[in-house]
């Protein structure tokens, strides 16, 4: 018997707005039990100078491996496919997902609300809905590799994230600089959420590590420290800054 249950829900409750259309959430992350339906609604405004019809598609995002016979018509329903917005107006367009007793993991779809304006050019916004099914996690990723580049403003680090897990994860984190033998803290860079990494995949993080005379030469230890759902991947790396400027690994 399904729960008709509101589990949780988590928004990023942000427009997207896009060449006429403004879509929000622009992210949505359900968390629910096995058997459970979300319902949840996107409100879409029109922001032409004049009325117009949009139309509803989806399609499959990032799953788990473990789910390969779980399509995503499966678990996600809309009321119908399309809708009138008069002109500066909305509408909300609700719908169901269904997490299914034989999910688990995570699955995601990619929600495209287009402009139906028969011959014309279609514009359209793409918006992901990503589920993840309590009890079932495995959370399970580190940092494969670390590096650092040249940058126009200094010195960038290459982070390799690799996610082994059921789940997709949108890390946060530190990189904590000491000095030669983590003598002491010379400073604490955060490292803000960002873009997800997918179950069973990999990717990489670019972002500035330090600024162009921000330290003197010398030898320094880097910590990274990357968080998500509640574990933590450290990585530390040695280097060396010259007077140039140049960062020698070691």
């Amino acid at each position: 018997m399904k729960k008709f249950l509101l589990i949780l829900g988590l928004f990023f409750c942000f427009n997207f707005a896009y060449a006429g259309l403004s879509v929000t959430p622009s992210v949505t992350n359900v968390l629910g039990e096995q058997g459970s339906v979300y319902k949840g609604k996107f409100i879409v405004r029109n922001t032409y100078d004049y009325p117009i019809t949009i139309k509803v598609n989806f399609d499959k995002g990032n799953n788990f491996s473990g789910n390969p016979d779980i399509s995503v018509e499966n678990w996600l329903k809309f009321e119908k496919e399309k809708y009138d917005i008069a002109k500066d107006g909305q509408v909300e367009i609700p719908y169901e997902a269904n997490i299914l007793s034989n999910m688990k993991g995570s699955v995601s779809a990619k929600v495209e609300f287009s402009v139906d304006q028969g011959s014309m050019i279609s514009i359209s916004v793409v918006v992901p809905i990503y589920i993840t099914v309590k009890g079932t996690e495995n959370i399970d990723f580190n940092i494969d590799s670390l590096d650092f580049v040249p940058s126009e403003k200094g010195i960038a680090y290459k982070l390799i994230l690799e996610n082994n897990g059921n789940v997709h994860i949108r890390h946060t984190g530190q990189i904590e600089i000491y000095t030669k033998k983590k003598k002491s803290l010379v400073k604490t860079i955060p490292v803000p959420e960002t873009v997800p990494t997918y179950c069973e995949s990999k990717r990489t993080f670019n972002d500035l590590f330090i600024q162009k005379g921000e330290l003197k030469k010398g030898k320094y230890v880097a910590v990274f420290k990357i968080d998500a759902l509640g574990k933590q991947a450290v990585k530390e790396i040695k280097f060396k800054l010259t007077k140039h400027g140049e960062v020698i690994t070691q």
